[in-house]
């Protein structure tokens, strides 16, 4: 009797897992690896040696103003940590970077930029699964002049 209990409320527990977690988190549409290093606002490189191009969200480049705040942010966030890397539509860009949206103990690393004022909101077609959230996110940094972006 007991046995077929722990098997009914495992059965309950896969099923509303499949029923309630988005979509993306599929393992073929994740992966799991450590943060070796940041090379800028939007982009990292794993222990690997894989390069990273965080989706949805655009930093100011090299000589432009913030480049180097954005870069020291998000290396604060995830640089030597382990993170959850979800995949979108499309999984490379044209210079052959992985993209991905980055999580950190649950939390979205590309989102966090956007909200703390160290990136804009970027959409890209095929990717655009949280493009209205960036969004939004933005609006909100702009308006309440977070980062240093929007002072």
């Amino acid at each position: 009797m007991r046995k077929r209990v722990l098997f009914a409320v495992a059965l309950l527990l896969v099923l509303a897992l499949t029923l309630f977690l988005p979509d993306f988190v599929s393992r073929e549409q994740r992966k799991i690896s450590f943060v070796q290093r940041v090379v800028d606002g939007d982009t990292l490189v794993l222990a690997n040696g894989e390069r990273i191009r965080l989706i949805g969200v655009d930093s100011p480049e090299k000589g432009e103003p913030c480049f180097e705040e954005a870069g020291d942010f998000l290396a604060a966030a995830v640089s030597g940590r382990a993170v959850e890397l979800f995949f979108d539509s499309e999984r490379w860009d044209k210079y052959g970077r992985t993209l991905a949206y980055v999580f950190v103990d649950g939390n979205h690393a590309n989102m966090f930029l956007v909200e703390q004022g160290f990136a804009v909101a970027f959409p890209f077609e095929p990717n655009l699964r949280f493009a209205e959230e960036f969004s939004k996110a933005e609006q909100s940094a702009r308006t309440q002049e977070r980062g240093c972006l929007w002072q």
